[in-house]
């Protein structure tokens, strides 16, 4: 069966975790015939043998617009499905803003349109939220029309995604750990922390507004009032200009490493942890 895996959608964050995972794994099979379309975010993080390879291997980028969003049609696409002839599509996440001529199997992961009693939602300007509910019913329409199936990462999410889409197949696949905290041999080291004993917060993210990480100066704050000898440091993968740090009192508490590759994550997940440990370690054997 020819396959066509696509990636086209993907742009920043976790999902580019998810589809790198995905790709490897699929890279080392040999039950299907395997097509990939990659976006430009994606392919900067895989090997150099695919950007080579012009039979298998394709680039690009989705350009969202209203002519897609309602026809399903993409030169681009169209053009790539018609000189690949697969049997199914598979898009990791959508919306797609296309309608393969072809079973389409499609991942969801816009948990915003089935939690509105989210604190998240409920805390937008309502310019924002009547914004979000007019990109629900496009975003919406796009599901129902252009795909055959669908895929959630917890069952909760397939129950709720019914709800909204009760004629759609949806099924539930769970998520896991990227296969490159099996490998070693191919982390990168090149981010160093300066050792600290105090507790070491580490999100890896981009700044998506629903990660509500604009928060942080406002923890930080709280915690520098009420446990002023408390120690601990906000360690994030965004640029120092993402988030409101012109306080000094506050810019001292976070490390802004900005973005981080997928072979950059291990080291600093494992480094965190461990001072995690020893700083939880020495609190207690030093308590009186």
């Amino acid at each position: 069966m020819k396959i066509l895996i696509n990636c086209s959608t993907l742009k920043k964050g976790g999902v580019l975790q998810v589809a790198h995972s995905f790709v490897m794994e699929l890279l080392q099979r040999s039950d299907h015939d395997y097509y990939f379309i990659f976006s430009t975010g994606l392919i900067k993080d895989l090997p150099d043998y695919i950007k080579e390879d012009k039979v298998r291997y394709f680039i690009h980028d989705v350009k969202p617009s209203l002519y897609k969003l309602l026809t399903g049609r993409n030169k681009v696409l169209d053009h790539i499905f018609s000189k690949v002839n697969p049997d199914i599509v598979f898009s990791l996440f959508g919306p797609t803003y296309w309608n393969p001529r072809s079973k389409h199997i499609c991942g969801y992961a816009k948990a915003s349109y089935f939690y509105p009693d989210s604190p998240f939602i409920q805390k937008l300007p309502l310019f924002r939220r009547l914004k979000l509910l007019f990109l629900k019913q496009f975003h919406m329409n796009d599901f129902k029309k252009f795909n055959d199936v669908l895929i959630t990462e917890t069952n909760d999410a397939s129950t709720r995604l019914m709800g909204l889409l009760p004629s759609k197949r949806v099924f539930t696949v769970s998520n896991t750990y990227n296969q490159i905290f099996e490998q070693p041999d191919k982390w990168d080291h090149s981010h160093k922390l300066n050792s600290f004993d105090g507790i070491t917060l580490l999100s890896i993210t981009a700044n998506y507004r629903h990660k509500n990480l604009s928060i942080i100066p406002d923890v930080i704050k709280y915690l520098n009032v009420k446990y002023p000898d408390f120690k601990y440091r906000f360690v994030l993968t965004l640029k120092e200009n993402e988030l409101n740090l012109s306080d000094e009192s506050i810019r001292k508490h976070i490390i802004s490493l900005g973005k981080v590759t997928i072979y950059q994550c291990p080291p600093l997940q494992t480094l965190c942890l461990c001072q995690l440990y020893w700083s939880v370690f020495l609190q207690l054997t030093l308590r009186p």
